[in-house]
């Protein structure tokens, strides 16, 4: 009896591309989980205690101290949710339809937004 194939790469790395090969997200805080204890509890004081330095430090430059406060508000507003706006970028075009893009290239060619070139030649 003739022996069955055991194994294909057919069609897998089609399967694979076609929602897109991903890169794992990076989370904020990476997990503790099987760290050297003395290590975390070491941590975890010098955590608690960071900000203690500023409190007792002499305020010499008030500039200094200034420019501390700004960069925790900026800091704070943007961890709410404030950022600044993002550059316009070029989406690609690639797997779009021919059709919308000729559409939207006629579109962007013919285009007078205050009529200024309508009528040039008269």
């Amino acid at each position: 009896m003739a022996k069955s194939k055991n194994h294909t790469a057919h069609n897998q790395s089609r399967k694979a591309h076609k929602n897109g090969i991903k890169k794992p997200r990076k989370h904020r805080h990476t997990s503790t989980k099987g760290m050297d204890p003395k290590f975390l509890r070491n941590q975890r004081y010098a955590k608690k205690h960071n900000n203690k330095s500023g409190e007792n430090a002499s305020e010499e430059e008030d500039g200094e101290v200034e420019n501390h406060t700004a960069h925790n508000q900026s800091r704070k507003a943007h961890k709410n949710g404030i950022k600044k706006p993002m550059k316009h970028r070029h989406s690609s075009t690639k797997g779009m339809d021919p059709k919308f893009l000729r559409n939207q290239r006629y579109a962007k060619k013919h285009n007078n937004k205050s009529g200024e070139n309508a009528f040039e030649e008269e």
